[in-house]
């Protein structure tokens, strides 16, 4: 008897493991598709910096152009003594050459030794105005070989820069573009609804670290999506909030009648049963939308709790949020949005 119980309770605790890591290899391939598209650098914050590598490329090929123009003029200042002394001593030649004088006569010849003394000073010269002369040209060699190299490397490094940027561009155009992005966000928050359900079935513990998983992944979501609203001059007010004991995130719309959920948030709280028939719902913005209507028990938001508020379900729209907060919960309250407050969103009860 002990042995068979034994064995029943490893078949449990094994069944709960296999769950788990059911629930594991689906939220790691939730891992792969945040890390592809929204993690790191948003993509607008990488153009923006990659204009700015450009303009500081642009900015550094025109200060070396001007310091080489400066280091050529360095250059030609050193030759040019150079030029016109050995010019000088080549003029210099062509006299000794031609007045070489009688061997016999001594006073000519002594003239003409001291001439030669003359030349060789002056060839001396030549040889030290010669040599600056090179010296200067191999530093501006070595600055401009230099300064080809650190182009060519900073050029190499902003169009590979910008080749990744496209490549990224693209893959998230096609990820907007085919749906993934909704189909995503539904499938993270389809995976909250299916934990949610099995714990309220049985309150197993090797459900808890997959939840908390998801609900990291929803955050995750959530974050990005308000900072992309933030950056966007005419973006909205998102707002944290509670349905029941779930968190999730809200675009504040005081034009909409309703506070909007989304379909899945709905299952994951437990509330489809309260669902009734298909209505037409006005939102921000004049779009109308089809959805279920039902009564949400309590919904938090900005440290105020509403009981018993109308909502509809219907599907999401945005990815990363949930839902609009609209009148049947915000017309309890005095509200006021506030860009300085964290959270933008102040409440009162009227």
């Amino acid at each position: 008897m002990v042995r068979g119980r034994s064995l029943l309770l490893a078949g449990i605790m094994g069944c709960g493991l296999w769950a788990q890591g059911a629930f594991e290899a689906r939220i790691a391939e939730f891992e792969i598709i945040l890390n592809r598209h929204y993690r790191g650098e948003r993509l607008e914050e990488a153009r923006a910096r990659s204009n700015r590598d450009v303009d500081a490329f642009n900015a550094r090929s025109k200060a070396l152009n001007a310091e080489l123009a400066e280091a050529r003029a360095r250059l030609e200042k050193a030759q040019s003594p150079a030029q016109a002394t050995f010019a000088e001593l080549q003029k210099l030649d062509a006299e000794l050459k031609a007045s070489i004088p009688d061997g016999a006569d001594k006073a000519g010849n002594a003239k003409y030794q001291a001439r030669i003394a003359t030349r060789n000073v002056l060839a001396k010269r030549v040889l030290e105005l010669n040599a600056e002369a090179q010296r200067i040209l191999d530093e501006h060699n070595a600055f401009a070989t230099q300064g080809k190299a650190e182009l060519d490397r900073l050029r190499s490094q902003v169009l590979a820069d910008q080749e990744a940027l496209d490549k990224r561009q693209s893959a998230s155009d096609q990820f907007v573009k085919s749906g993934e992005d909704l189909a995503f966000f539904q499938r993270v928050n389809g995976l909250l609804a299916e934990l949610r359900g099995n714990y309220r079935k049985a309150p197993r513990p090797d459900l808890t670290l997959p939840l908390e998983k998801v609900r990291r992944i929803r955050r995750e979501l959530a974050v990005w999506a308000m900072a992309g609203q933030e950056r966007n001059p005419k973006g909205l007010v998102v707002v944290e909030a509670l349905v029941a004991d779930e968190p999730c995130w809200l675009i504040v719309d005081s034009g909409a009648t309703e506070t909007i959920l989304s379909q899945e948030l709905v299952e994951a709280v437990g509330m489809v049963g309260a669902q009734s028939e298909v209505v037409s719902l006005v939102v921000v913005g004049g779009l109308r939308l089809q959805g279920r209507q039902f009564r949400i028990p309590q919904l938090t938001v900005a440290g105020q709790t509403q009981r018993d508020v109308s909502a509809s379900a219907v599907r999401p729209a945005e990815v990363g949020l949930d839902g609009l907060l609209g009148q049947s919960f915000l017309k309890t309250f005095v509200y006021t949005i506030d860009e300085r407050t964290p959270g933008k969103l102040i409440l009162s009860r009227r």
